[in-house]
């Protein structure tokens, strides 16, 4: 059996469903797999808590409690950081739970352990997003004549590139606060250049600009994109604020095709 057998199974193992020989075969795999055995062990201790029944859960065969402890202990790391659609999935699930608990009649007709299951996964997704996270180098830069963060991301641009890139959003960046319409054109692709003049007022800002983190260029649907992080000494003197920025190539330059604003 592999890993991937052992989540399909892990629950009906569980519950002492499965039939002598398919329980022995996760038995085995589960006395040689760390990963699965954390999975199961949060698995049952999720299920116990929500019907209190934690106690009652053993294993098909026991292994050295010790051992498993010790597997936990190194393979599970405490999240942190939790990412918004996994702390609002998980909140819903326990909803969810809490009715079925409340009502003991759909509480028999409606599987309980699934939900477990489904949160227990969303809790080790949530541990593996926070390790990339960490894993991300920052450190100071000076770009463009601007000392900010510089989030090293996996470069998809040669160095000289990359920086030629970033500076160009950034110059971009500083027409728009200077209200410079024909240097946010000049800097921009035919197709932006003629919403610039269509539209001006959506592309122009008062006051002065802070940058305050920048990252390598990224690839996405075959346009570059950098994302500056910054302050507005007008609207936003005490808070941040994101620019999305795609670019394309023009000749051995860049010129910029859109740009969205995020939080």
């Amino acid at each position: 059996m592999n890993c991937r057998d052992i989540d399909e199974l892990l629950e009906s193992y569980i519950r002492g469903e499965l039939d002598d020989t398919t329980a022995s075969g996760v038995a085995d795999h589960l006395e040689t797999c760390a990963r699965c055995r954390v999975a199961y062990e949060d698995t049952r201790v999720l299920v116990g808590e929500l019907i209190d029944l934690g106690d009652a859960f053993q294993p098909a065969r026991a292994w050295s409690a010790p051992a498993l402890a010790r597997h936990a202990a190194r393979e599970r790391r405490t999240a942190q950081h939790r990412w918004v659609a996994v702390a609002a999935t998980f909140a819903a699930l326990s909803l969810v739970s809490a009715t079925l608990l409340a009502v003991p009649a759909l509480a028999r007709q409606v599987k309980i352990l699934p939900v477990a299951r489904e949160i227990a996964a969303l809790e080790r997704d949530a541990e593996q997003l926070s390790d990339q996270v960490e894993e991300l180098e920052t450190r100071l830069a000076e770009i463009g004549g601007s000392e900010m963060v510089l989030v090293e991301t996996e470069p998809v641009l040669d160095e000289a590139d990359n920086r030629a890139a970033q500076e160009r959003a950034m110059e971009f960046v500083r027409a728009m606060y200077a209200g410079d319409v024909g240097a946010l054109q000049a800097l921009a692709t035919g197709d932006l250049a003629a919403r610039i003049a269509d539209r001006p007022a959506d592309y122009l800002r008062t006051g002065g600009v802070v940058f305050a983190q920048i990252n390598n260029i990224s690839e996405m649907e075959g346009a570059y994109w950098v994302f500056i992080r910054m302050s507005d000494t007008v609207e936003f003197t005490d808070s941040q604020f994101q620019l999305n920025i795609s670019l394309e190539r023009d000749g051995d330059g860049f010129l910029v095709s859109a740009v969205e604003m995020d939080a």
